[in-house]
């Protein structure tokens, strides 16, 4: 039986500025072809990374006013959505939006008005063609009023088109109403 002579020393660490300090005890000798040098800038032991979630920052609550819309005011173009009626118009043509309405308390919301296509019997085929946003809509307390918005009728294409209007809070984070009923356009060429 041969016996082969291993090899002890010891062990030594290398700091970030190259100093081998030791650390007692005995370890096994590494050979030099498998000796790595350690980069200074590795070294340092880097912060823990936060794997959490960014925090999402809290909805505000929704306000404590309540709004109330006069259904049968509404109109586009004077003419009122009951019986089915439409204004004419052509693209470029104003086009202005009422509904009466009225606030518990002294607020400014947003208010979107939205053209859907009316296509009667299709409705998988109504869909949202066209948005206006007033941001800073003020709405006095306890006094009714006329909503009113007007715009120019863009070039959607000939046809008729249902006026969505909705009352939201300014960072669209709360729908204080919604009336999805507010008139018919007929858009011609």
């Amino acid at each position: 039986m041969r016996r082969t002579r291993r090899a002890f020393t010891r062990t030594f660490a290398l700091t970030a500025a190259g100093i081998a300090l030791p650390l007692g005890g005995l370890a096994r000798t590494v050979p030099p072809a498998l000796a790595q040098e350690v980069d200074p800038a590795l070294a340092a032991v880097p912060p823990p990374i936060d794997t959490a979630a960014p925090v999402e920052p809290p909805v505000p609550p929704r306000p404590d006013v309540k709004i109330e819309f006069d259904w049968y005011s509404a109109s586009v173009n004077w003419v009122s959505p009951h019986g089915h009626g439409a204004t004419v118009v052509r693209p470029g043509d104003p086009v202005t939006v009422r509904l009466n309405t009225a606030a518990t308390a002294d607020a400014v919301f947003l208010i979107d008005v939205e053209l859907y296509d009316d296509r009667f019997g299709a409705s998988t085929a109504q869909g949202k063609l066209w948005q206006m946003v007033d941001p800073q809509y003020p709405f006095p307390a306890n006094t009714p009023f006329t909503l009113q918005q007007t715009f120019a009728m863009p070039n959607i294409g000939p046809g008729r088109y249902r006026v969505h209007l909705g009352v939201f809070t300014p960072d669209w984070q709360h729908l204080m109403a919604w009336d999805d009923y507010v008139g018919f356009i007929e858009l011609v060429a």
